[in-house]
């Protein structure tokens, strides 16, 4: 299962990483580079973990930390659904220009206006579907064995 979710967790971080490469590049807002900051040791992270050949306890629970909080909440749940799945429905679905800039407010969101950084932005809100889901079989699967003495 870790591999799964090592699989899910650099694939997100790695979306993410191009998305916000583009961003800065395509808004001419370099500020969006930041996210590289988290992206890169999340993604070297999960590289480490997966290619352990012995169990280490500190590790698993950095693993789970980093891919519970940046992957999954921060990336996957809030800049995937909320920042563009969320918007996207709402821009399309014909949402008012002001309800959009208060709950999207400028310069930190950009109302749909390209494709691909659109489309870049929605796939972490796909991605996070599969890394959720096996993210909490391995915790539960990891639970169930310290339970039963493994």
């Amino acid at each position: 299962m870790k591999q799964k979710v090592a699989l899910y967790g650099i694939s997100l971080m790695i979306m993410t990483s191009l998305h916000h490469a583009y961003g800065a590049w395509l808004y001419g807002t370099p500020w969006r580079l930041h996210m590289l900051a988290f992206s890169l040791p999340v993604i070297i992270l999960n590289w480490i973990y997966v290619k352990q050949t012995r169990y280490s306890k500190a590790l698993y629970y950095l693993f789970c930390t980093a891919n519970l909080v940046l992957s999954i909440w921060f990336i996957g749940l809030y800049e995937g659904v909320y920042n563009h799945l969320f918007k996207n429905l709402l821009f399309f679905a014909g949402v008012n220009g002001q309800t959009m800039a208060s709950l999207f407010p400028p310069p930190m969101y950009e109302m749909p206006n390209d494709f691909l950084f659109e489309l870049t932005g929605v796939l972490q809100a796909l991605l996070v579907i599969p890394l959720g889901y096996y993210f909490i079989v391995m915790v539960a699967s990891q639970r169930m064995r310290r339970q039963n003495g493994h």
